[in-house]
C-alpha cells in the first residue's frame, strides 16, 4: 500500500498544475488518459495480489525482508478478524431477515437489516479484540525481539520476475500513454 500510495502521488504530482483561488487542480490530460492511469494503478494491485495468500506474504515479510513481526503479527490479526467479521455479519443479517427484522419496509428491508447489524458487530469487534489481547499478553507477546515461524515461505527468483515483470508493464504502459 506504501508503494501504491507513493506512486499514485508521484503520478498526480507531475501532473499540469493549474492554479486558482483556493484550489490546486492536477491534468493527466484528458479523461480517457487519467482514467488509463488511474485503472493501470488498481490493475498494478490486483495483478501484485490475485495469486498471493496474504498470510504467506506477511510471513515472507517478516522472515525474509525483516519487517517488525509486531507488523506481521497486526496484519495476520486484521485477516482473521476480516473472515470472522465477514461471518458474523452475514449470520446477523440472516438472523434479523428470519424473525422478519424490517420487513414493514419492503424493497429496503436488505438496508435495514445491514444498518441495524453495525451496532451487534461492533460489539463482537470488540469483545474478539478483547479475547486476541489477552491471549498476546498471555503468550508474552513482544517480549523477545524476534519470533519464530512454523512455516518458511521462501522468496524466490519467480516472486522478483512475477515483481520485475509487473513493475517493468506498468512502466512500459505509462510511457506509451505520456
Amino acid at each position: 500500500p506504501w508503494a501504491v500510495t507513493a506512486l499514485m502521488i508521484w503520478i498526480f504530482s507531475s501532473g499540469v498544475h493549474h492554479q486558482e483561488t483556493a484550489a490546486r487542480l492536477y491534468d493527466l490530460g484528458d479523461a480517457v488518459t487519467g482514467g488509463t492511469g488511474i485503472g493501470a494503478l488498481i490493475a498494478l494491485v490486483l495483478v501484485s495480489g490475485v495469486s498471493t495468500d496474504p498470510e504467506a506474504l506477511i510471513r515472507t515479510l517478516t522472515t525474509t525482508f525483516h519487517m517488525p513481526y509486531r507488523l506481521g503479527a497486526a496484519g495476520t490479526a486484521a485477516i482473521a478478524f476480516i473472515t470472522r467479521f465477514h461471518g458474523d455479519f452475514v449470520l446477523l443479517r440472516t438472523a434479523r431477515a428470519l424473525r422478519g427484522v424490517g420487513g414493514r419496509w419492503g424493497m429496503l428491508a436488505p438496508v435495514v437489516r445491514w444498518i441495524g447489524s453495525i451496532l451487534p458487530l461492533m460489539i463482537l469487534a470488540i469483545q474478539h479484540a478483547e479475547r486476541v489481547a489477552l491471549s498476546m499478553d498471555s503468550r508474552a507477546f513482544g517480549a523477545h525481539r524476534r519470533r519464530t515461524e512454523m512455516t518458511d515461505e521462501p522468496w524466490r527468483g519467480r516472486d522478483w520476475g512475477v515483481v520485475v515483470l509487473t513493475w517493468a508493464l506498468a512502466l512500459i504502459i505509462w510511457n506509451t500513454l505520456r
